[in-house]
């Protein structure tokens, strides 16, 4: 049994600064355990929305309670129950540390530190267990989008949250690579955990519902 999503509620959400919008008039109602696509063109805001929603980001337009915690008020408690999946600037691959070295650290900060063998070994297992498919002595900065997304998601698992958000789902990827990654977040959600993931368009991905992020870019007619 999974830990028990966080519930994602919004309302007339949005951050404006001197520039503009950076993302504006998001309202959703996202259950427990659902999968959420959030799409948009470019300069809508997806990346900072979803960091929003993980308690990363600030807004200053209307209302946003994650898992029963009101933000912004209650950020350092959502920031303990969500996790980063793949997000550029936020959370990616080190260049020069390899897949099963990333998994190291993790344990390190989460505090489940073991001997040295114990724990290369211990970190090895965790990846293979995991549904990253690639070379775990391969660099970060050689995994190409497909596999950053999977090792990504792979670290935010291993924290057990609530909530995950992951980006740029479509980015780069061919079709049957995105399909498998969609697969990979259904079966996440349907563990329990809650999943919010940007993209351009869903094409067809197994998702619970889609939100639509307004183009910040553009006013009202």
């Amino acid at each position: 049994m999974g830990p028990a999503g966080a519930a994602v509620r919004a309302e007339g959400l949005g951050l404006r600064t001197r520039r503009g919008w950076v993302f504006r008039d998001v309202t959703m109602d996202v259950a427990p355990g659902e999968l959420v696509a959030v799409t948009g063109a470019a300069g809508s805001g997806r990346t900072s929305l979803l960091l929003a929603a993980a308690g990363r980001f600030v807004f200053n337009r209307g209302a946003l309670a994650v898992g029963g915690h009101t933000l912004p008020k209650a950020s350092a408690a959502v920031q303990r129950l969500a996790a980063l999946g793949y997000v550029a600037g936020a959370h990616q691959p080190e260049p020069a540390l390899t897949a099963a070295e990333h998994v190291r650290e993790r344990l390190d900060l989460l505090g489940l530190r073991r001997g040295r063998r114990g724990r290369r070994e211990h970190a090895r297992a965790l990846l293979a267990d995991s549904p990253y498919d690639g070379d775990p002595d391969a660099l970060g900065r050689d995994l190409d989008p497909y596999r950053r997304q999977l090792l990504c998601l792979a670290l935010a698992r291993m924290a057990r949250p609530r909530l995950i958000v992951v980006d740029d789902v479509d980015l780069g990827l061919d079709t049957a690579e995105r399909a498998v990654l969609w697969g990979v977040l259904r079966a996440v959600a349907d563990e329990g955990v809650t999943v919010l993931a940007s993209c351009r368009e869903t094409g067809g991905a197994p998702v619970d519902r889609t939100v639509h992020a307004t183009d910040a870019t553009k006013e009202y007619a």
